[in-house]
């Protein structure tokens, strides 16, 4: 685990995660309904894969107690699905497989986000104890 990072920078962070998930899922969406796959999108597409992953990296090491223990199933699905142009010559039922994992992630990572709340909540209140008791 990262040092000691303030609980409200944790939950900010994971809920940053939880947009750039959505957006993720927008680019995915608009590269299917499209005709082509425009060279702008598929450069963003690349660069929000790229801060998916250091950001869930970052969330992985800092979140306490393994909270954030999602990273295993971001990777495949940010692995599996490595560009726009091959997402659309993909067959129906592996499309449909690549949003059932990432609807799969959307569910945990805002389960995540009360469950870290909690946590860092327990946290808080351990460590006023500890100070109290001193």
């Amino acid at each position: 685990m990262v040092a000691d990072v303030p609980a409200e920078i944790l939950i900010q962070r994971l809920q940053e995660y939880i947009k750039l998930w959505q957006k993720y899922m927008v680019y995915f969406e608009r590269a299917l309904a499209s005709e082509e796959v425009t060279p702008n999108d598929e450069k963003d597409f690349r660069a929000l894969q790229v801060e998916l992953t250091r950001k869930a990296q970052f969330l992985s090491m800092a979140v306490p107690e393994k909270v954030f223990d999602l990273w295993k199933d971001i990777k495949k699905l940010l692995l599996d699905t490595p560009s726009l142009y091959i997402l659309k010559r993909e067959v129906p039922i592996r499309i449909a497989a690549f949003k059932t994992l990432w609807h799969d992630v959307s569910i945990a990572l805002n389960q995540k986000q009360g469950l870290l709340r909690t946590v860092l909540e327990e946290r808080d209140l351990k460590k006023r104890g500890a100070k109290r008791s001193k």
